[in-house]
C-alpha cells in the first residue's frame, strides 16, 4: 500500500475504502439526527422518549435537557440551550474538535487511536459529569440555573 492509501496509485485499499465509508456513514447519521432535531421539538413529540432516569427517580440526570438544548441550538437560541443543559453546550466544542480530528486521522490513513497514553486530565470528565448531576438536583437556588 502506498502512502496515499492506494494499492496501485488509483484504487483505494480496502482499509482506506472502509474508513471513508465509515466517515460518510457517521456524517450521514449526525446530519440525520440534526435534521430530525431541527424539525421536531423533543418536548412536543412522542417519537422522543422521556429520560428513563427522570421517570424512575424523579431526578435530573446529567444529560437531561440535551435533546431540547440541541433543538434550541439548531434554531440559534444559545441562551435557551444553556438554560436546558449548560454541560452539553460547554462540551460541544470539544466533541466537535474530537470528531474533526477523528475524521482527519481516518481519511489520512493515520492510526485511529491517538496513542495508548490517555490525556492526563481525562479523569476529570466523569468527575465533572457526576458532580453536575448531583448539583443540578440540589434544592438550593444557587444551582437553579443548571436545572432543565
Amino acid at each position: 500500500m502506498k502512502p496515499d492509501g492506494t494499492v496501485d496509485g488509483r484504487t483505494p485499499s480496502p482499509s482506506t475504502a472502509m474508513r471513508r465509508l465509515f466517515v460518510a456513514g457517521s456524517l450521514a447519521l449526525i446530519s440525520g439526527v440534526c435534521a430530525f432535531l431541527f424539525a421536531v421539538h423533543p418536548s412536543e413529540s412522542r417519537l422522543v422518549p422521556t429520560c428513563p432516569f427522570l421517570l424512575l427517580t424523579g431526578l435530573h440526570c446529567p444529560g437531561c435537557g440535551t435533546l431540547r438544548g440541541l433543538h434550541h441550538l439548531l434554531h440559534g437560541r444559545l441562551a435557551s440551550a444553556v438554560g436546558l443543559n449548560p454541560l452539553m453546550v460547554g462540551a460541544l466544542p470539544y466533541m466537535l474538535g474530537s470528531y474533526v480530528g477523528f475524521v482527519r486521522r481516518a481519511l489520512s490513513g493515520a492510526p485511529l487511536a491517538p496513542g495508548a497514553k490517555a490525556h492526563r486530565w481525562a479523569f476529570l470528565v466523569p468527575v465533572v459529569v457526576v458532580l453536575f448531576g448531583i448539583l443540578r438536583n440540589l434544592p438550593f437556588s444557587l444551582f437553579a440555573w443548571i436545572r432543565p
